[in-house]
């Protein structure tokens, strides 16, 4: 958390040790006992303190408390709320948000979506927060996030929100940047993001369907070295015309396979047909040669 701050402060071109009336305690209330809510509120007229956050709230409920029973939750937060109503502070409870199905997990969020009985009726102002996009690994501290601010006086908007906060490994080490975009603009960039990803996983099932039929017809060419027309090819294999015309010009790009002629019956002429090149042929008499080796 501290490290957190300081790179947050940083960069607002911030002295961390310049910041006045902040402070931080990691002992948490329970915010239905009276006496740690009397606590609060006498460092809130001592320190003269504007706003409180609390979090997470999970850890300040008591040891009773049902999650499921509206009044009983309702009774926990009671206190809560007349600890902001008699001292004039802004509470900020940061809760969590229900899991989401599969198909729905990364949608704007909603305030039904707030967990637990009671704090969708208790809030009367709140900022929601939902990934857009699943954090990836291979992007560390890289985060697509959807931000959705709200409450009874009758505001609300919504954003996409870019927090990028690096490696560890990073010259400099991590850092805090944040960008905040229209959520139109968003979803417009998740539609294009989305036709690239699904042009690319169409790309990858294209080629590894071109490496499968190239691997069938290497095979039954090495069974026919004298070579095979192309439909002999497409029939043996059982596949398309256009799957076969694809792989087989793309082993001959790439020298595993050559043009040759292909005696059929009486016909005086040869039919235009393909074998493997000398090079794979070479190519499978090493591998079968490694292969004795190895068993031997």
């Amino acid at each position: 958390i501290a490290e957190t701050y300081r790179r947050i402060v940083r960069s607002k071109g911030w002295a961390a040790d310049r910041v006045e009336r902040l402070s931080f305690s990691f002992d948490l209330p329970r915010i239905g006992s009276g006496s740690d809510l009397t606590a609060i509120r006498q460092v809130v007229r001592e320190r003269q303190i504007d706003v409180i956050v609390i979090d997470p709230a999970y850890l300040c409920m008591g040891d009773g408390a049902d999650a499921g029973n509206l009044f009983a939750m309702g009774a926990e937060l009671t206190g809560l709320g007349d600890l902001c109503r008699y001292t004039g502070i802004t509470v900020i409870l940061a809760h969590h948000t229900r899991k989401a199905g599969f198909n729905n997990q990364y949608a704007v969020p909603e305030l039904e979506d707030i967990a637990w009985r009671g704090f969708q009726e208790w809030c009367r102002s709140w900022v929601l927060v939902n990934r857009r996009e699943p954090y990836s690994a291979e992007q560390p501290g890289e985060h697509r996030l959807w931000i959705v601010a709200g409450g009874s006086a009758g505001h609300s908007q919504q954003w996409a929100l870019d927090v990028s906060e690096g490696s560890i490994d990073d010259d400099g080490g991590r850092r805090w940047e944040v960008d905040v975009i229209p959520s139109s603009a968003a979803r417009g960039r998740a539609a294009s993001d989305a036709e690239e990803r699904k042009a690319e996983a169409a790309r990858r099932r294209a080629e590894s369907q071109i490496q499968d039929d190239c691997a069938q017809i290497v095979e039954y060419l090495r069974r026919h070295p004298e070579g095979e027309t192309k439909t002999a090819i497409r029939d043996a294999v059982g596949i398309s015309n256009a799957r076969a015309s694809r792989a087989i010009s793309a082993m001959v790009d790439g020298g595993t396979v050559q043009s040759c002629g292909v005696a059929k019956g009486n016909h005086k002429t040869p039919r235009d047909g393909f074998k493997l090149s000398k090079v794979s042929h070479q190519d499978h008499r090493d591998n079968t040669t490694r292969t004795e080796e190895s068993h031997w």
